[in-house]
């Protein structure tokens, strides 16, 4: 697997771009991946890390919209995803799974 990722000067990633020259089935399964529900001022964000490549990450959270969804996750890298309240929800705080291709869910957020 190949990954291309395009980088401001201060680092931040503006695009990323992943080649499987054997097909995705050949990778290994992926290993758990890390989260934190974090609160940035009044509203909510996700730290997500992987040991290891993990293809195709969904997240889904009733009563938060997250701003990206169905995405790769490269290795020893965070990626923080912000939520947003869904239109109706009456959810106080963020609480869901992070999923991916081939991988076991992650919860996140306080029960009930």
């Amino acid at each position: 697997m190949t990954i291309a990722t395009l980088a401001s000067p201060a680092g931040e990633v503006l695009a990323q771009a992943f080649h499987f020259p054997l097909g995705r089935a050949a990778l290994p399964p992926a290993e758990a991946v890390a989260v934190a529900l974090e609160k940035d001022g009044r509203s909510w964000q996700l730290r997500l890390r992987a040991p290891s490549f993990t293809q195709s990450v969904r997240i889904e959270d009733s009563g938060f919209r997250p701003e990206d969804d169905w995405f790769h996750l490269p290795p020893g890298r965070d990626k923080l995803i912000r939520l947003r309240p869904r239109a109706g929800a009456r959810a106080a705080s963020p609480r869901g799974i992070i999923a991916s291709l081939f991988g076991a869910p992650v919860a996140y957020g306080e029960p009930p």
